[in-house]
């Protein structure tokens, strides 16, 4: 690869990123911005590769994408809040997994086990929240 330097200016903007990357516990698109940030400063690629535990072809191919793309390209990988939005506050949730911890039968069922449909039946009574059974999974 012909050897490519990075203005102190863009050095700059990268450092911004990598801030906003941090702050949004965006952790890839930390590790690349970090990676264009030491190339920049002249780090080897090969040891850019080893200490982020990648391929050097991968740190190539960061580089690659960011001249091509510039920032246009970093900003899709720091996107947040894909996914639907939670339909429980985050109070809610605490209180939920209170009520969990606590047993069905604290919660007048006479189950002594959850399963979806106590727990989905327990969100609509409390929260008058709506889930479908189906789509629960244990975190």
């Amino acid at each position: 690869m012909i050897p490519i330097s990075f203005s102190k200016l863009i050095l700059e903007k990268l450092r911004q990123k990598r801030q906003v990357a941090y702050e949004r516990d965006s952790i890839e698109s930390y590790r690349m911005i970090q990676a264009l940030i030491w190339y920049g400063e002249g780090q080897p690629v090969s040891e850019i590769a080893l200490f982020l535990q990648v391929t050097t072809k991968t740190i190539y191919n960061w580089i690659k994408l960011f001249i091509c793309n510039v920032f246009s390209w970093l900003f899709r990988h720091m996107y947040v809040g894909r996914g639907r939005k939670s339909k429980l506050t985050k109070a809610q949730k605490s209180e939920l997994y209170k009520m969990i911890e606590s047993g069905p039968e604290a919660c007048g069922f006479e189950c002594g086990v959850w399963n979806t449909a106590l727990i989905a039946s327990s969100l609509l009574l409390k929260f008058g929240v709506k889930y479908n059974p189906r789509y629960y999974r244990a975190s």
